[in-house]
């Protein structure tokens, strides 16, 4: 967008999504304003503003968040999203989202997001980016940037609903805290180049070995204990409810997995999406027996067996590298690839 757009296109933003009124305009239920009657009101309100129907198209086209939209015949235009106006509704279907969104802040707001999560201020919704560099671009509108990793999935699961706006926002009501990650980059400066970021991931590599090798002790004692583990996963086969046993032995591995993490906050942070997944259908979901779970028994009891086993790899992996590297290889063996994937620096 040429320069001499981006107040005009501002201004935009002002009266299609906040304040009509500024200018006598009229939005309909659906947030489209008549394109006839915005050039009109322009003119009175400004003629310096210099709004003519070529400038709007080139506006509209050249804008790259993509905020506003014509429609077919380009007599209507209005904002793809952000409305404050709690009287528009833009008329988007629920659609299921990726697997993983993020959203874009800045250092300033994570305590406050926190305690309360993504809420939606005096906005119609929370808005979530698709890719990690927008989410960056977001967070540097609003100071030194941060970016958080949301498990839309799980909420998709718990019931939340998700839109997807004309210029590919993902919008929902709200992101409860158990939902978000604050990692890896949590403190970082993603304002630097990538250089830096991938510097300081690396960093992480060498916290990640040196908490391992911290506590090989206690790693080894209970891998010990795990090798003589037989009857929970027979009890899988023997189609016994003794089985959900073994989401203790997930919890205990669990446990020390967060105690070597290279993260400030491992239980803020975690791990990495997968992981979380694979934890929360094989130690959270249906974690208590009941008899109608035998109608569907690998359904309902597979991901127990499946997370315990996850979850003894990585202990597994943790040893092995504790022991054969004396410092972080920037040239990975899959094992500990593995690892650092696990906890989100790879």
């Amino acid at each position: 967008m040429r320069k001499e757009l981006v107040k005009l296109s501002k201004f935009l933003s002002l009266v299609l999504r906040h304040k009509p009124q500024t200018i006598g305009l009229t939005l309909d239920k659906n947030g489209w304003a008549d394109v006839q009657e915005l050039l009109d009101k322009c003119l009175e309100y400004d003629g310096l503003l210099g709004l003519s129907m070529d400038v709007l198209e080139e506006v509209v086209e050249t804008n790259d968040k993509k905020r506003f939209a014509f429609n077919e015949d380009k007599t209507k235009i209005r904002a793809s999203q952000g409305h404050s106006l709690k009287n528009v509704d833009l008329g988007l279907e629920p659609k299921d989202p990726p697997f993983r969104l993020y959203h874009g802040t800045s250092e300033d707001r994570i305590k406050s997001i926190k305690e309360k999560g993504l809420v939606k201020g005096n906005r119609q919704h929370v808005h979530l980016s698709l890719d990690f560099d927008t989410a960056v671009k977001v967070g540097k509108r609003h100071g030194k940037p941060q970016v958080l990793f949301i498990s839309s999935d799980r909420m998709v699961q718990d019931g939340y609903k998700f839109y997807l706006s004309d210029n590919n926002v993902w919008l929902t009501d709200h992101v409860p805290v158990k939902y978000i990650k604050f990692g890896p980059y949590d403190g970082i400066d993603l304002s630097g180049d990538v250089d830096e970021r991938i510097k300081a991931r690396y960093s992480k590599h060498d916290i990640l070995l040196q908490n391992i090798k911290d506590n090989m002790e206690e790693l080894e004692k209970e891998w010990e204990v795990l090798g003589n583990i037989e009857d929970e996963v027979y009890r899988f086969y023997h189609h016994s409810f003794k089985v959900y046993r073994i989401q203790q032995r997930t919890l205990q591995i669990v446990e020390l997995l967060l105690k070597i993490s290279p993260h400030e906050n491992p239980d803020d942070e975690g791990f990495c999406h997968y992981f979380e997944e694979i934890l929360y259908d094989g130690t959270i979901r249906d974690s208590e027996w009941e008899l109608k779970h035998n109608e569907r028994w690998t359904q309902k009891t597979r991901p127990k067996v499946e997370a315990f086993f996850h979850a003894k790899y990585f202990l597994q992996m943790a040893i092995k590298y504790g022991k054969k590297y004396d410092e972080a290889p920037k040239m990975m063996d899959s094992g500990w690839a593995a690892l650092t994937e696990l906890y989100d620096i790879r």
